[in-house]
């Protein structure tokens, strides 16, 4: 039986946790970061196997991922429950208990029957705590709470409960059975901290072990029907883990920390987790007789914990922790979450350095190419509409009713500076340097200071351009775009403005320019525009597609990306004469795009949405995991024959530059699959002629040719429609 622990939040506060993230994990096209908000509580997780889990948080929400955490998605987001554990008997059915029903204080349990996407309640009660929840098949499941509610009985899944208690003062924090019948519980307690063993399913309860408050027992868990240990905390500290080797007949202490009380436990075959304050992490690989401790990487308290075999396991805790290993808890990596909040605007001074804006006036920076993401909350109610650095510590923030603030310290300071224009909403910033800089509004003007932001002067732009994305191409050279295909240019600083004509009705959305006559724009109706001749006249780009695009960027003149509504990301090599889609497995609306490296990029999004891509937004390149490779070696692609998919196996020895490109028979290139560089490993890369791809190719034959400095080689596939 999986083992399954749950700690009891009646003794602790619980902070606010993160959405981990996997850096062994090879990046595929683009991957997303985070999408939690700071003041959510991480509460319970379960494992259905080492892939699929649900994370249950404060405020009525649960989370669920397929992909071990790779991406998370919301599965229940009003449940109108504070949930405090969660419990799941397969992959589609599980039950969730908690409190704060509806405000009203009450107590409940939830349940799902088809993998979260609905959940609804079993029964609602106002008596005690619902602490954990534990089943043992469909019909047959326990509560843990506290009082009257000390342990309560279904045997009709979940429609009628009933009391199995000992006693009512009893307050359960964990429920572990290692089989039908025989079962454990633990105690916080009132009067005592104490195990209880049942071998009639729960009918009755008999105490075995017992200790003196303020000591409590806070987990139990089992490794096989005999063998099993429990955890306790004295508060904070004073942590200890007991032992039975009788199938919880007798008890006895193995370990002991007198400065980390121990909070959650989880067992899978003969490995133990045990976890608890200030970080503590304790394993044992042989039945709990040697017990070592690992680097969580935090500082934090760990609340829950989840073994899923050898390797695998996860960990929650205080302020924002929520991490995960691969290789057994020799390495846990943990990602800081962001806010569940739209991201209007983005701006990196280096692939390593970022900061990020969002619709209620916070500001979210990373100082390691987006593995962690650090909040400033800038006290303003307004949305932050833009981001501009001039230096790596001096920076400007522009939003609504003439919102200005500066900083100088990297980010870490923020100080308002004040404008005489709180009528309106900035949505463009730019500063030249410490006193230079220029902002447009959702109106119709161009405004500039030259004593950092003190004094501003403006002037109408042109009446045509309404509601204003803008680019500076040089000091004197700017174009401004806006509502109904509105366009104008200056080339002598915002003194005077030239109407262009884009023949547009739809909203200009971005603008990309790489000089004064050659650039983009992205525009509602999935339109794009080019020019040459500094917008005097355009060429529309076929894209495929007839969803908003909300912004274009291109790392040089032929190399560019646009993103926008429905998740949607397209890329061209050629300069816009052909477009590829990029796969990201987000629906909503993306806002904003950026490429600090020719590789490196993110997207940012509503509802807290952040993608990054290591590959150019390249669908896939795949590090498998096995051992490091001794020669270079292109497998065969499989399926081959294949239609539409199929996926290219390689392996490199060493670290460099790897290309994979497609040829037809006759030696002409289809396209470049990868060229970037990679560490020694074995890789997979798929290669698609679905008709979302835009690689429309006949049936035949098609070479495929993985280079290296020192390595070369070519092999066959074959197309069939």
């Amino acid at each position: 039986m999986k083992a399954k622990t749950t700690f009891s939040i009646s003794i602790l506060i619980l902070a606010c946790c993160s959405v981990f993230y996997n850096r062994c994990e090879a990046q595929q096209g683009w991957n997303i970061q985070d999408i939690l908000e700071p003041s959510y509580k991480f509460t319970s997780i379960f494992f259905v196997d080492a892939n699929s889990g649900y994370i249950a948080v404060s405020s009525g929400i649960i989370y669920k991922t397929f992909n071990y955490g790779t991406t998370i998605i919301p599965s229940a987001t009003n449940t109108g429950c504070d949930i405090k554990s969660i419990y799941f008997i397969n992959y589609d059915t599980g039950f969730a208990a908690g409190h704060n029903i509806n405000t009203t204080g009450n107590n409940g349990v939830l349940m799902t029957k088809d993998a979260g996407v609905h959940w609804t309640f079993l029964i609602s009660s106002n008596n005690g705590t619902y602490n954990n929840i534990h089943f043992l098949n469909y019909q047959t499941g326990f509560i843990g709470g506290n009082n009257s509610t000390s342990m309560l009985k279904t045997t009709n899944g979940g429609v009628n409960w009933y009391s199995c208690s000992p006693d009512n003062n009893i307050n359960f924090t964990g429920i572990y059975f290692t089989g039908q019948n025989t079962g454990f519980a633990v105690s916080g307690g009132t009067i005592t901290s104490a195990i209880y063993k049942t071998t009639n399913q729960g009918n009755n309860w008999t105490q075995k072990f017992s200790r003196p408050l303020p000591e409590y027992f806070n987990a139990v868990s089992f490794i096989n029907s005999n063998t099993g240990f429990a955890v306790s905390a004295s508060g904070n500290f004073d942590g200890r883990i007991y032992k039975t080797t009788n199938a919880g007949d007798t008890w006895y202490q193995v370990f002991q920390d007198i400065n980390k009380g121990f909070f959650s436990l989880s067992a899978n075959g003969y490995t133990a987790l045990v976890t608890g304050y200030n970080g503590a992490v304790y394993k044992s690989t042989n039945e709990g007789i040697n017990w070592t401790t690992q680097n969580a990487g935090t500082s934090n308290s760990i609340y829950g914990c989840e073994f899923l075999g050898p390797n695998y396991g996860v960990i929650i805790g205080q302020n924002r922790t929520l991490s995960k290993t691969t290789n057994g808890g020799n390495i846990w990596y943990e990602k800081t979450p962001l806010l569940n909040l739209n991201i209007n605007s983005a701006w990196f001074y280096d692939q390593n350095t970022g900061y990020a804006v969002t619709s209620v006036g916070q500001l979210i920076k990373t100082t390691n190419s987006g593995l962690n993401w650090t909040l400033r909350n800038l006290n303003h109610a307004a949305s932050n509409n833009a981001v501009s650095f001039l230096s790596q510590n001096t920076g400007y923030v522009a939003g609504g009713n003439g919102y200005l603030s500066k900083t100088t310290d990297g980010g870490l300071n923020w100080a308002i500076v004040p404008t005489p224009l709180n009528s309106v909403d900035f949505l463009w910033i730019k500063f030249i340097d410490e006193n230079t800089g220029y902002c447009f509004d959702n109106g119709s003007q161009f405004y500039k200071t030259t004593n950092g932001g003190l004094n501003w002067s403006y002037q109408m732009i042109n009446a045509i351009v309404i509601g204003c994305t803008a680019y500076m191409v040089d000091s004197q050279t700017f174009f401004a775009g806006g509502m109904f295909g509105g366009f104008a240019r200056t080339t002598n600083g915002g003194i005077n403005w030239e109407d262009l004509f884009t023949a547009l009705n739809d909203d200009v959305n971005s603008i990309w320019f790489a000089n004064a006559n050659s650039g983009y724009i992205a525009c509602n109706g999935g339109k794009v525009l080019k020019t040459t001749d500094g917008g005097h006249h355009w060429s529309y780009l076929y894209l495929g597609t007839s969803a908003d695009l909300k912004s274009v960027y291109f790392y040089e003149l032929s190399t560019g990306y646009v993103c926008g509504d429905g998740g949607i990301v397209k890329m061209t090599t050629d300069g816009g004469n052909n477009w590829t889609t990029q796969q990201t497995s987000v629906t909503g609306s993306l806002n904003y795009i950026t490429f600090p490296t020719a590789n490196t990029g993110y997207i940012f999004g509503n509802n807290g949405t952040i993608l990054k891509t290591v590959t150019g937004g390249s669908v896939g390149i795949k590090s498998t995991d096995v051992p490091l490779p001794s020669s270079f070696a292109l497998h065969q692609n499989y399926p081959n024959p294949f239609n539409p998919s199929t996926i290219i196996k390689f392996e490199i020895m060493k670290e460099g530059i790897v290309t994979l490109k497609v040829h037809d028979i006759t030696g002409k290139e289809i396209i470049e699959l990868l060229n970037q560089n990679l560490k020694p490993g074995t890789y997979e890369v798929p290669f698609s002629t679905s008709d979302n791809t835009r690689i429309s190719l006949p049936s035949g034959v098609y070479l495929y040719t993985l280079t290296t400095s020192s390595f070369r080689e070519t092999r066959k596939m074959i197309l069939i429609k």
